[in-house]
C-alpha cells in the first residue's frame, strides 16, 4: 500500500507545506503583536513627533533635538528638555523628577508674505503645542542671507483668540531695508510658568521650507536702501573740570549719514584705572540733524583723575550701527575731563554678606517663602541684592529680588522677633514654588550684592560659606494624601 512516508518526493512536499504554514502562523502572530503597540490614529501624526525620530534608552529624542513628550511611551522613559543636551550619565528621566518640565513645542512656522516691499508688513503664522501651560507671545529674528546680522528685522507672534495652538505674526520692514532673501534665525518660546525653549532654523524642521531651507520672504529692490552706518564727524567736550558728585559733564557729538539719517548716539566714559565706567545716552538737537548733546555726573564714590571718552555708538534710521573707540579714532583723543576726588572717598570694595536665611525650613507648594539677608558696606552703602534659588535636580529655578528695610522703603522685619524700626542692613524678598515645578529641597545657589558705587560681588553656595547649606523643603500635600489613600496630586 503506497504511503507518503515511504515516498521521498511526497515526504519533501509535505515538510515544505508544513514549513510554509508555520511561517505564515508566526508572521501572523508578529503582526498581531505589532498592532498592539501604541500608534497614532489612522491618517494622523502626533504633534510632538517629527520624521526621523529615534528611540534610545532614554526615550524618544527627535532629530530636531526636542523631546516628544512620551508619545506611546511611559513617563519614566522621557528625558526632559533641560537634560537632553547633557552627558548621558547626567540626563535625568521623568521618573526621577516631579512637577512639569515639558516646554512649549514649535510644530510649524510659515511666512505668509512671500514678497515684501521696503516699508511693508511681514505676516506669518506658527503653531505651538503647550502640553500643560499656555504658551506666551514670542518674537522671531529674521536676517538677510547675504548681509547676515547687519540687516535684521523682528516678527512679533501673538496667540489667536479662538485657537490656542495658533499664533499670528506681524513685523514692520524698514523702508530702507536691503533687498534679498530674509530668513528666520532664532525663536525663544516660553509658557506661563517659565518653561522655555530656543529654536534655530538650522536644526528644527518646523522652521524650514519643504526643501530644507529656513522659512523667509523676499524683499524687493528699492532706491532708498541704506546699509551704511553713520560717520562720526566731531566730538566736543564743554566741561574741562568737575568734582566727583558735583557738576555735570556736558559734551556733544556730530554725526553724518548718507541716506536715512542718524537717530541715536550713546557714549561710554572710563576712569583713569579703567575700574569705573559710565554709560550715557545722548539726545539729538531738534532742527539740527546729526547733532547730539550729552550730560553725565561722576558719582561721589568714584575715583578722580583724567576720565576719557572711551566709546561712541551711532545708529541711523535703518538700524545700522557703528562703534568708535578712543584708541583707534583720532577725533576722540582729546575728549577728556579732569575729575577731583579725595582718596578716602573712593569706594572700590564690594558690599559684604554677613548672614542669610530662609524664613521657613518647610513649605507646601504655592506657599510664599521669604529670603532675608544681613549685609554691610564700608563706605557708599548697599544698593541692591538678588538671589537665585534652584530645585533639587535643577529642573526649575527662580530669581529673588530683595529690597531694603530702610525708613524710606518702609516695612519691618519679622524674623526672630518683630523689629520696632526699619533696619537698613536687612534686605528681604520672597518667592513661591508652584505645583507645576519640581518639589523637594530647594537651595540658595547664588547671591549677588552691589553697593552705591556699583561694586559687585557674587556668592556661590559651593564656594562661599556665607550662603552654603541655605535650603527649604517644598512638599506636595496632594501626593501625601495619595499615599494615604486619597487622589493623586498633579505632577
Amino acid at each position: 500500500m503506497p504511503s507518503h512516508l515511504t515516498n521521498p518526493k511526497r515526504l519533501a512536499v509535505s515538510l515544505l507545506a508544513a514549513g510554509v504554514a508555520f511561517l505564515f502562523l508566526g508572521g501572523f502572530a508578529v503582526a498581531q503583536e505589532e498592532q498592539e503597540e501604541p500608534r497614532p490614529p489612522e491618517g494622523e501624526t502626533h504633534p510632538l513627533l517629527e520624521p526621523h525620530d529615534v528611540l534610545n534608552e532614554f526615550g524618544v529624542i527627535s532629530s530636531s533635538g526636542h523631546d516628544d513628550g512620551g508619545w506611546g511611551l511611559t513617563a519614566d522613559l522621557r528625558v526632559p528638555e533641560q537634560y537632553q543636551y547633557r552627558r548621558r550619565d547626567q540626563q535625568l528621566k521623568e521618573v526621577d523628577l516631579t512637577g512639569n518640565q515639558l516646554p512649549p513645542i514649535l510644530t510649524e512656522m510659515r511666512v505668509l508674505s512671500k514678497e515684501v516691499e521696503p516699508g511693508g508688513e511681514v505676516r506669518a503664522m506658527a503653531r505651538v503645542v503647550s502640553p500643560y501651560n499656555a504658551a506666551q507671545s514670542f518674537v522671531s529674528l529674521f536676517y538677510n542671507r547675504e548681509l547676515g546680522r547687519a540687516a535684521t528685522m523682528y516678527v512679533n507672534f501673538q496667540p489667536h483668540d479662538s485657537d490656542e495652538t495658533l499664533f499670528l505674526g506681524r513685523g514692520k520692514l524698514s523702508r530702507y531695508a536691503a533687498p534679498g532673501r530674509y530668513v528666520v534665525g532664532t525663536t525663544i518660546i516660553a509658557d506661563k510658568v517659565g518653561d522655555r525653549k530656543a529654536y534655530w532654523a538650522d536644526f528644527h524642521k518646523a522652521m524650514q521650507e519643504e526643501d530644507g531651507s529656513p522659512v523667509g520672504f523676499q524683499v524687493t529692490e528699492s532706491d532708498s536702501v541704506d546699509i551704511t552706518a553713520p560717520i562720526l564727524k566731531s566730538v566736543t567736550v564743554e566741561t574741562e573740570r568737575v568734582r566727583a558728585g558735583g557738576d555735570l559733564i556736558k559734551y556733544s557729538v556730530l554725526a553724518d549719514d548718507d541716506v536715512s539719517g542718524p537717530t541715536e548716539a550713546e557714549t561710554v566714559w572710563v576712569s583713569p584705572s579703567g575700574y569705573h565706567q559710565i554709560r550715557s545716552t545722548m539726545v539729538m538737537v531738534g532742527g539740527q540733524p546729526g547733532l547730539f548733546k550729552g550730560a553725565l555726573q561722576i558719582p561721589q564714590w568714584y575715583e578722580g583723575g583724567e576720565w576719557q571718552l572711551m566709546r561712541v555708538t551711532l545708529k541711523d534710521n535703518a538700524t545700522n550701527i557703528r562703534y568708535y573707540f578712543n584708541r583707534t579714532e583720532p577725533l576722540m583723543e582729546a575728549a577728556t575731563v579732569q575729575v577731583d576726588q579725595e582718596k578716602e572717598m573712593i569706594d572700590q570694595a564690594p558690599a559684604k554678606i554677613l548672614a542669610v536665611q530662609f524664613t521657613k525650613t518647610e513649605a507646601k507648594l504655592g506657599e510664599q517663602v521669604g529670603l532675608t539677608v544681613l549685609a554691610e558696606d564700608n563706605l557708599s552703602g548697599v544698593h541692591g541684592i538678588e538671589g537665585y534659588v534652584r530645585s533639587p535636580n535643577g529642573a526649575d529655578a527662580l530669581k529673588v529680588k530683595l529690597k531694603s528695610m530702610t525708613p524710606e522703603m518702609g516695612g519691618f522685619v519679622a524674623l526672630n522677633r518683630p523689629s520696632k524700626l526699619p533696619e537698613p542692613h536687612i534686605w528681604t524678598g520672597s518667592f513661591t514654588v508652584t505645583d507645576t515645578m519640581e518639589w523637594g529641597e530647594w537651595e540658595l545657589v547664588r547671591l549677588g550684592v552691589s553697593d552705591e558705587a556699583r561694586n559687585f560681588k557674587l556668592y556661590y553656595e559651593d564656594r562661599d560659606s556665607e550662603i552654603d547649606g541655605i535650603t527649604v523643603n517644598f512638599y506636595n500635600e496632594d501626593t501625601e494624601t495619595a499615599e494615604e489613600g486619597g487622589e493623586e496630586g498633579p505632577r
